[in-house]
């Protein structure tokens, strides 16, 4: 069983807070955000998924500055609406 490691959340070098308390949010809960938005196509799961977990530290990091590979947006050039989808089902973009 992996351990599920909290990150917090930071927007422009400050901690992010909802209702009081510092957003944390783990890679996990953002996959399993990915499967519960309907609007994200069935066929763009595995890619948002997998951009998620491979990314998730680059996510936390900076929502400004997220860097899609070319050849990802070539397929779906709407993956960044994806990617919004995921960020705004945490109320963090």
């Amino acid at each position: 069983m992996s351990k599920l490691v909290e990150e917090q959340f930071y927007v422009n070098g400050e901690p992010f807070f909802v209702n009081g308390e510092p957003f944390k949010v783990t890679v996990e809960q953002a996959i399993e955000a990915v499967e519960k938005i309907e609007t994200i196509p069935v066929d763009a799961k595995d890619a948002v998924r997998d951009f998620v977990r491979e990314q998730w530290n680059q996510i936390l990091e900076s929502v400004n500055e997220i860097t899609v590979p070319s050849e990802l947006l070539e397929i779906m050039p709407d993956f960044y609406q994806y990617l919004e989808m995921v960020l705004q089902y945490f109320n963090i973009s």
